[in-house]
């Protein structure tokens, strides 16, 4: 019962979606003023400390996941 496949195709292509996501938001923000950059919305997001531990903990999930070999 191995739910990851065996490949590891489905991730690649969800990793590339999500940085290509961020690449034209940046790209976007910066030719327009009105739109904010990834750095802008993390810094607006960093005021409260509620969302300040939300991030610490996605960004510690983030790192097991990609870091921490679970299976081989």
């Amino acid at each position: 019962m191995n739910p990851l496949p065996s490949d590891w195709t489905l991730n690649i292509i969800i990793w590339a979606v999500v940085w290509s996501a961020l690449a034209v938001l940046q790209v976007i923000a910066a030719r327009h003023d009105d739109v904010a950059s990834f750095g802008t919305i993390v810094r607006f997001l960093r005021r409260w400390w509620v969302t300040r531990w939300v991030m610490l903990a996605f960004w510690v999930w983030l790192g097991w996941h990609i870091f921490v070999r679970t299976h081989y």
